[in-house]
């Protein structure tokens, strides 16, 4: 008998990935490594303004999570149990401290031979997700996108190194938030969709927006400074690839609650190891 190998493709969005990812690949090719820092930031540097100060000053959805809604929304029944709960199939988790929920059903995973075949319409698809992340509570305006990608498997013989024929086994859905039409960094919707039509795993990460105490917005020479003296500290004169940025609300940790602030996230590509990625508040 022939040993089988399995391996998963799995395209997914995420956020920075589309907005970073690709740009950082084409400056790759096209760029040698530059060790001047300081004229790389200050081309990359997105523009910002009093703008990004009037930002609602809270936008809460978490005490709405619960158990009740998590069941009509992914229409499975776990009645009677507590929000945070696992069985041998399922996992659901509920954290309202960090607008975290998870949902995971392992029964309604790919099932090689008795699946359908393939898998349900990528809007159908996005439909399912978007409807039950606004019945846990989600605010809809702040939902963006979604983005839908086919999850793909593929099995070979381990002997003759040959490789089956891919097959879908999922839908993957992405969805990104948005508040006062800018980004807000590290809250993000995942959720797939089996080909039987079914949601089989649910993961939110969006805590209530609590916009931080700020007042007034910073100097770009002193935003400018800031990004340049942590890549320096990063890197030791390094010789880098590209420097991509993004305006966005980020989070921070204050006084046990995270709180958003208007910030540029900084993703660093070094011409050797691995990259970095940090925050710098654009207003205080």
């Amino acid at each position: 008998m022939k040993m089988k190998r399995c391996c998963l493709i799995i395209v997914s969005v995420c956020f920075l990935a589309l907005a970073m990812v690709r740009t950082t690949v084409a400056q790759e090719k096209e760029q040698t490594p530059v060790s001047d820092y300081s004229d790389v930031i200050k081309e990359s540097l997105p523009a910002w303004n009093e703008d990004v100060l009037k930002a609602p000053k809270q936008k809460t959805w978490t005490e709405r999570a619960s158990m009740q809604s998590l069941i009509e929304a992914v229409r499975d029944d776990v009645r009677g149990k507590q929000e945070n709960f696992q069985d041998n199939e399922r996992k659901v988790s509920i954290e309202k401290d960090r607008g975290y929920v998870r949902y995971i059903n392992a029964h309604r995973g790919y099932k090689h031979g008795v699946s359908p075949a393939k898998p349900v319409a990528g809007d159908q698809a996005e439909r399912m997700i978007v409807e039950a992340v606004k019945i846990i509570g989600v605010p809809e305006d702040e939902l963006k996108g979604p983005h839908v990608a086919t999850v793909l498997g593929q099995g070979g013989s381990i002997q003759e190194k040959a490789r089956d024929a891919a097959f879908a086994r999922e839908q993957l859905v992405y969805i990104e938030r948005t508040v006062n039409n800018l980004p807000v960094f590290a809250s993000e919707i995942k959720g797939s969709v089996s080909n039987s039509g079914e949601i089989a795993r649910l993961l939110v990460k969006w805590p209530d927006f609590l916009m931080a105490d700020v007042q007034k917005i910073k100097p770009r020479d002193q935003v400018i400074s800031t990004i340049l003296s942590q890549i320096r500290e990063a890197l030791q004169g390094q010789p880098i690839f590209s420097v991509n940025m993004k305006l966005a609300y980020t989070p921070l940790q204050t006084e046990g609650k995270i709180r958003y602030v208007p910030g540029i996230v900084v993703s660093v590509i070094p011409a050797a190891g691995n990259g970095i990625m940090f925050t710098v508040p654009v207003a205080d």
